[in-house]
């Protein structure tokens, strides 16, 4: 029985000690007092006006503040709010009239954050406050071991657009232990990052996912949404007080880069407008960031590689690439980066591998009329801040040529040296694309008005040279072998020095030059041959005239002119030059069938000759030839022209046949009175129009009465001189 009075008592004696410490806390803690406890306090050390619209306090579920409200530093705009603050505070502490305050439950708090034109930001004042102004209020003490936040709102807007605006939605779960004497506040908890939106200029990014977080290593799980792309980002951030290191993985199945580069701040106009921008010195702040970047998928312009893997690294203004490995056009990319941030031009150094990769789909997107152009590419390519190393292996069709070379001071003014060296190359595979492509005539002066504005206003400011050593070149079914030479290209000329090799039996050398900055690209070429097969061209070039010319050729010309439409080129050039076939014969072509049906002469569709040789010389959209042939039927002498554009000739020559053909024209009734002179031999003067393909000939009326009046007169003079002599002996 006494055991249960004890009880009663006690229980009795409780409720009073509840009951009193009830009325106690609240006539302690009424709403007057707290906002005399708190406000002026908060207001003092943050140096802003605070709004609070109402304080409750009850004893088991703490102090509640809503709709709390932190001005900004004009006293107008929000800096702070929220919806709702609960603060639980220990028991024990208020005997002593101590408000300690154990956990703070923030509910839809609200943080707007602005940096304005000047490039200040609306919390400067914050950082910079006197923390001594806080002190002398010993009524409070903010001794925070647990921080719950709910549905809140960070919003980051930037006037300046330096930087992206920010728009978070998180929650956050935080135990805290406040420093106590020398120990370091810890803190350990963890954020749910509802949606964190992204943008800057036409960027846009979103952000969800978690935290865990304490005071020595953050770790984060992300989801990513980049203009419709999906981007996974999980890492950890570790001793980021000192010197913080950051380890991210990023990982995407697939990524368009149509949508990030067709944005405004990533055109070449923006990129202008941000060179040169704000070149302040920033502090190091000896951060590491390091991780991997794996992208399944990667598309560009309806093009694609992947998948692809990397590993990087940045530290101290160092930004490294190590085991990159893209699958690129059925081939793999391989190599390693190194960039210096240092100064406003960053310095770098990357070495690539590339093993059998085929551009064709490249080739097709930007140059679709070399859609079916077959190519590969392996090798190596060298980049540093000063120059580019080359050593490649192109694959075209069925044939490799090998490109080796360097490019220096690539930066401001390119000095380019790139040799190229084949076993064999078939050139007509590739002039057999050309031949679907659709050319439009234009205009030259629209094509003068675009080479100045490419060239001249541009100003092409660097310099090419190099070797060509080809061991095999085909070229319209034509079989070149040891191409050699050398080419250079500076101040907008174009030149081949000694670029020479052998064809058709014998030899050519070219010399020339191609001035791009002259309208039409002015050019000047010097062409030597020897001892060229002549039926060797002719059956490769005109298969139609297959067997018809033969003989050895040697030929030399110095021609200029201008233009890449071939009617104004063939107006615009000029020059001159020799040439001299021997031991040749003409079987069956359209000049010899015409002559031997004018004459009725078989043998003349089947003329062997032992040399022809004549002088060339262009002008005026007209080729004039001075020749003559040589050979055991005939003897010819010509003169005249050639009419480059429309193929129309005229020509005057003189036929001398040997006494053979002679006896045999003497029955031919229309050539009868003209045939056979002193020598026995048959001399004919012609003239011959047409074209090259219908030549047409007929007998020179003038030449032959001049020729008759000359053997009248001949006549007249040899009797007078007989006369004479004949009077003086008498």
């Amino acid at each position: 029985m006494k055991f249960l009075k004890l009880i009663g008592i006690f229980i009795i004696l409780l409720l009073a000690a509840i009951i009193g410490f009830t009325i106690f806390v609240k006539s302690y803690l009424t709403d007057e007092r707290l906002r005399m406890l708190v406000l002026p306090t908060v207001e003092k050390a943050l140096g802003r006006r605070i709004e609070l619209k109402e304080m409750k306090v009850k004893i088991f579920k703490g102090i509640t503040l809503k709709e709390l409200l932190i001005l900004g530093k004009d006293g107008e705009k929000e800096f702070v709010s929220s919806k709702e603050l609960v603060l639980k505070y220990k028991f024990l502490p208020m005997l002593i009239k101590k408000l300690v305050i154990d956990e703070l439950l923030l509910i839809s708090p609200r943080i707007y954050i602005t940096r304005t034109k000047d490039e200040r930001f609306n919390f400067d004042d914050l950082v910079r406050v006197d923390r001594k102004k806080g002190k002398g209020n010993a009524g409070i003490s903010l001794l925070v071991s647990r921080v719950i936040i709910k549905d809140a709102l960070l919003s980051f807007r930037d006037e300046t657009k330096a930087l992206p605006d920010i728009i978070a939605q998180i929650e956050a779960n935080f135990e805290l232990r406040t420093p106590v004497h020398d120990r370091a506040f810890r803190y350990n908890g963890d954020v749910d990052v509802k949606k964190v939106d992204f943008s800057y200029g036409g960027f846009t990014s979103t952000f969800k996912g978690g935290l865990k977080m304490n005071e020595q290593e953050t770790h984060f799980d992300l989801l990513s949404g980049i203009n419709d792309e999906t981007v996974f980002l999980k890492g950890s951030v570790k001793d980021y007080a000192e010197s913080p290191v950051v380890n991210l993985d990023i990982h995407t199945d697939r990524f368009v880069l149509d949508r990030i580069t067709a944005f405004p701040g990533f055109s070449k106009k923006d990129a202008k407008k941000k060179k040169g921008g704000n070149d302040k010195k920033t502090k190091n702040n000896n951060i590491t960031v390091m991780g991997n970047i794996s992208i399944d998928r990667i598309i560009y312009k309806k093009m694609s590689a992947g998948p692809i893997d990397t590993g990087f690294k940045f530290n101290n203004r160092t930004f490294d690439i190590y085991g990159l490995r893209i699958n690129l056009a059925e081939g793999l990319l391989k190599g390693d980066a190194k960039i210096l941030l240092i100064g406003p031009d960053p310095e770098y150094e990357a070495n690539l591998n590339l093993k059998n990769i085929q551009p064709n789909r490249i080739i097709a997107y930007f140059m679709p009329q070399y859609s079916d152009l077959q190519t590969s590419l392996e090798g190596k390519v060298n980049v540093d801040s000063k120059q580019v190393d080359v050593t490649l292996a192109a694959g075209i069709f069925d044939d490799t040529l090998n490109i080796k070379g360097t490019v220096r001071n690539y930066r401001k003014q390119p000095d380019i040296c790139i040799n190229l060296t084949s076993k064999e190359l078939n050139i007509d595979k590739l002039l057999s694309l050309l031949k679907g492509e659709k050319k439009v005539k234009r205009p030259e002066a629209e094509l003068k008005k675009e080479k100045d504005d490419s060239i001249e206003k541009k100003g092409m400011d660097f310099t090419v040279r190099g070797e060509i050593d080809l061991k095999k070149v085909i070229y319209e079914k034509a079989e070149i072998y040891n191409l050699k030479g050398i080419y250079t290209y500076g101040k907008s000329i174009i030149r081949l020095e000694n670029m020479g090799g052998g064809l058709a039996g014998g030899q050519f050398n070219i010399k020339g030059a191609v001035d791009l900055r002259k309208p039409g690209y002015e050019y000047r070429t010097s062409i030597d041959i020897r001892a060229f097969a002549v039926e060797y061209l002719v059956n490769t070039f005109i298969p139609q005239a297959r067997d018809t010319v033969f003989g050895k050729l040697d030929f030399d010309l110095q021609i200029q002119g201008a233009g890449t439409e071939p009617e104004y080129l063939k107006k615009a050039l000029n020059g001159k030059g020799s040439i001299n076939v021997t031991d040749g014969k003409f079987i069956d072509t359209g000049l010899t069938q015409k002559l031997s049906a004018f004459f009725n002469l078989e043998e003349l569709n089947r003329l062997d000759f032992q040399e022809f040789r004549g002088n060339v010389q262009i002008g005026n959209g007209l080729l004039r030839l001075n020749s003559g042939i040589r050979s055991p039927y005939i003897e010819m002498k010509s003169h005249g022209s050639i009419n480059i554009l429309s193929e129309n000739i005229d020509f005057e020559t003189e036929l001398t046949f040997s006494e053979t053909l002679t006896k045999k024209m003497v029955d031919h009734a229309k050539f009868n009175k003209y045939l056979v002179g002193e020598s026995g031999k048959a001399n004919m003067p012609l003239k011959v129009s047409g074209t090259l393909s219908m030549p047409v000939f007929r007998l020179d009326a003038r030449k032959l009465a001049e020729r008759e009046v000359k053997k009248r007169r001949e006549k007249i003079q040899k009797r007078m001189l007989e006369n004479i002599l004949k009077n003086l002996k008498d």
